[in-house]
């Protein structure tokens, strides 16, 4: 029989020293646990074998409140492969009922942001209803019941609700009707050699919403909780970055209050058809595609370039919900299983219910629909953001993909790690993660963190470097990731920049077999491209680090290559370069022997014709100025001299005779 979390209590129970270990043997049923040493570890391979047990036994027993538990108590001692004691174990278990209910109300604070009851009360009943959440959170709440995700949403909307009537009726009047408009902004994907660095200069995560791993610690954030309040960017938290040496985490696109407003947008009103007409106009492969479809079909492929995107999907998803009821084959495990139970609990009549199956177009099916779409509003965003690649209905909708796929915030260095602390929170110099020691022997690893410690203003300026060469390698036609630029803030609301990447479909590192003695040599049964036509640019860059001592900095993606961290572009490196015609070269820098551009010989198992071309295509983008151009949008966006006043400036300018205002414009000119 597996390991359970009953097994691990019972070992703390026979043992009085919580500093004693516990050691696991074995995988699966054979799986057996016992007390171990009570000084010495019992070393790296058996340390992790052990956390993964008692990880996997939590999520078995608590779901997605046993990750968070775990990562909250032995997140950095697992990354660290040290041992799991039974003082830890204690811990850990004791945590799951806080943290619970720190799950609960960050799921009520998440659809205070975006449910459709909320969003059409006015600003003060907003409030209203916000006070009494505050005040008591937890009321006619069994959180005891709630151990999945799906619970905690069903309790928070039903908090939601019972504080929204109890607004209705100490006003003694009903809600007054809000219609919502469609979405206010369009996102489009990115084209190859299009730059991304400066797509999105928003404060996304403001104070309070970034240092993620010092709020982990605290338990206040957990796999699957939103991480921060945005009307367009809301951001779910899924896992911490662990490799690289940056510090990070990853993430998925979380529902936002723009997508309540799309959502309760009517698919079938003259708008509705008026934006899918033109969306066919200015692209016909689009048009072509929507031929033989319906209108729902066709605005779901549209995704959110149409601003009923959301509304469209949603209906799919109630409607195949709805079969589920007709049918009776409720299945828990199928993504819309919690939508279905919620609509036969809900009560409809059978007339009701075939209206949802149906899609009509008449009033009674769009009151319905929109009846539902309020009333379920949360197992309704659950059921399209559950939807992963694989299911058969992924492909009908971008937005599926919008919700499924992953994404890496670099450069969140946390207030809590720093050297030479000080009371300002983006004070002192703040160190790379802790998990970097595991790869370096400890003396070594700790001094490696010292000496690259930085402070708060360069590592922003680091972000805006490492952007803008991702941005030249994409429009020197090197296939790259998607890298933004993000303005996040520390708590004291100094700002901070950080680094957006977007995960790339099939992408490995080079070393994951297809390097080998400097050379590519794919993996058996795959292909992987010559890359003589890139070498040109990364001697250009002066990417010191582009291919990486283990070939970990760049890679493939169905056989094609793809750059990812272009993190030492940039830096100068290019004076030490001495670069012959054939694009040979010779790393001159000082007298060090630490080797410089390794793997570079990866570039050269193809013809001198292909390394020329790279040539060819670098002196041909700078003929056309898109080098320049890009230089030109970097400076313009982070010119000092055109940055906002800060709020002491604005309101002294504010109070100012306009006499002096004018003397102090006319000095700035």
């Amino acid at each position: 029989m597996p390991l359970n979390v009953e097994t691990f209590r019972s070992l703390v129970g026979q043992t009085r020293y919580g500093n004693r270990d516990i050691l696991v043997s074995g995988e699966g049923k054979n799986a057996t646990a016992r007390l171990g040493n009570y000084f010495f570890s019992q070393g790296k391979a058996a340390n992790n074998a052990t956390m993964k047990a008692f990880k996997e036994a939590l999520e078995k027993e608590y779901g997605s409140l046993g990750t968070h538990a775990f990562d909250t108590v032995l997140g950095s001692r697992s990354q660290l492969n040290k041992s799991l004691r039974a003082c830890d174990i204690q811990q850990t278990l004791s945590k799951l009922v806080p943290i619970r209910e720190n799950r609960f109300i960050g799921e009520v604070n998440r659809q205070i942001a975006t449910s459709p009851k909320m969003l059409e009360l006015s600003d003060d009943e907003r409030m209203a209803v916000f006070q009494k959440l505050k005040d008591e959170p937890y009321k006619d709440v069994n959180l005891a019941a709630c151990r999945t995700p799906e619970d905690l949403s069903a309790a928070a909307s039903r908090r939601l609700d019972a504080a929204i009537d109890q607004l209705r009726k100490e006003k003694d009047e009903g809600l007054h009707e809000n219609t919502l408009g469609a979405r206010k902004s369009v996102e489009t994907a990115a084209g190859a050699k299009e730059p991304t660095g400066l797509r999105n200069l928003n404060t996304i995560l403001k104070a309070g919403s970034t240092s993620v791993e010092d709020q982990i610690k605290k338990g206040l954030i957990g796999a699957g909780m939103s991480v921060n309040r945005s009307d367009t960017n809301t951001i779910l938290f899924e896992k911490l970055k662990t490799n690289g040496v940056e510090p990070g985490f990853i993430y998925r696109n979380d529902w936002s209050p723009d997508d309540t407003r799309g959502l309760m947008a009517d698919i079938n009103s003259d708008e509705s058809r008026h934006a899918l007409d033109v969306l066919k106009q200015n692209d016909p492969d689009f048009a072509q595609k929507c031929e033989g479809k319906t209108l729902r079909e066709q605005i779901m492929l549209a995704g959110r370039a149409h601003p009923a995107g959301i509304a469209a999907v949603a209906e799919f998803a109630i409607r195949e919900a709805a079969i589920m009821v007709k049918n009776g084959k409720i299945a828990d495990t199928h993504s819309f299983g919690p939508l279905a139970t919620a609509i036969k609990n809900y009560g409809l009549s059978s007339r009701d219910l075939e209206r949802l199956i149906s899609g009509g177009t008449d009033k009674g099916t769009a009151d319905v629909m929109k009846e539902i779409k309020r009333e379920l509003f949360a197992q309704i965003r659950d059921a399209v953001m559950g939807v992963r690649k694989g299911d058969d209905f992924y492909p009908f909708s971008p937005i599926f993909q919008h919700f499924d796929e992953r994404h890496i915030m670099k450069l969140d260095y946390n207030e809590n790690d720093r050297v030479n602390v000080k009371d300002a929170a983006h004070a002192g110099s703040f160190q790379r993660p802790e998990r970097i020691l595991t790869t370096r022997k400890p003396i070594l690893g700790q001094i490696y963190r010292l000496q690259t410690a930085s402070s708060a203003d360069s590592i922003s300026a680091g972000a805006v470097t490492e952007a803008l060469a991702n941005d030249l390698t994409r429009i020197a036609g090197v296939p790259a990731q998607e890298l933004e630029i993000v303005r996040g803030e520390y708590s004291d609301g100094h700002p901070k920049l950080m680094l957006q990447a977007k995960f790339a479909d099939g992408y490995k590192d080079m070393e994951a077999g297809f390097i080998k003695d400097g050379r590519i040599v794919p993996p058996k049964g795959q292909s992987a491209e010559k890359l003589g036509k890139y070498k040109a640019f990364f001697l250009l860059t002066a990417d010191r680090d582009a291919v990486g001592r283990r070939g970990q900095n760049k890679g493939f993606a169905h056989g094609k290559f793809f750059a990812i961290d272009p993190g030492h572009s940039l830096e100068g490196n290019a004076k030490y370069l001495k670069v012959s015609d054939d694009l040979s070269f010779k790393d001159t820098y000082g007298k060090s022997t630490k080797p410089r551009f390794e793997n570079f010989s990866v570039f050269d198992d193809d013809t001198f014709f292909s390394k020329m071309e790279g040539v060819i295509n670098l002196r041909e983008t700078a003929k056309r100025g898109e080098f320049k151009e890009l230089f030109d949008k970097y400076r313009a966006a982070f010119n000092p001299r055109r940055a906002s006043p800060t709020p002491r400036r604005r309101c002294a300018r504010r109070s100012a005779p306009t006499s002096t205002r004018r003397r102090r414009s006319s000095t700035s000119r």
